[in-house]
This record gives C-alpha cells, structure tokens and sequence, in this order.
C-alpha cells in the first residue's frame, strides 16, 4: 500500500506497508519530537522515535523468539 502521510504540527507521520511471502513490512516515519507505538499482526509492540523506521513481522517474530 502507498504511503499515507498526514500532517501534524510537530511535522508529517507517514505509513506504508506491503504483504511479502513472509509476512507484512511497514515503513513509518515519526517526526521529531514524537515518539510512538507500532503494533503489526503477531508482533509485539515496538516504541519507535523520531525518523524512518523499517519494520518486518518476520524479523519480529524470530526477534521475540530468541
């Protein structure tokens, strides 16, 4: 899926995401300032900070195993 910006007054938040043969790979991007919470199917949450994050329910899933 495309991205899907939205403006706030601390800057743009964005969010994309795509279906893979392993599982879902969002991208988000947090202004600065923010922090937030991504919680993708199966994982559990991660705290994100300010900037471009990259994120894979497969690499969630093997991390919260180990």
């Amino acid at each position: 899926m495309g991205p899907h910006p939205s403006r706030d007054p601390y800057g743009t938040v964005a969010l994309s995401w795509e279906q893979t043969s392993k599982g879902l790979t969002a991208r988000i991007a947090v202004p600065e300032g923010c922090d937030g919470t991504a919680e993708l199917p199966g994982c559990p949450p991660v705290a994100l900070g300010p900037g471009e994050h990259v994120l894979s329910t497969a690499e969630l899933v093997a991390r919260a195993a180990a």
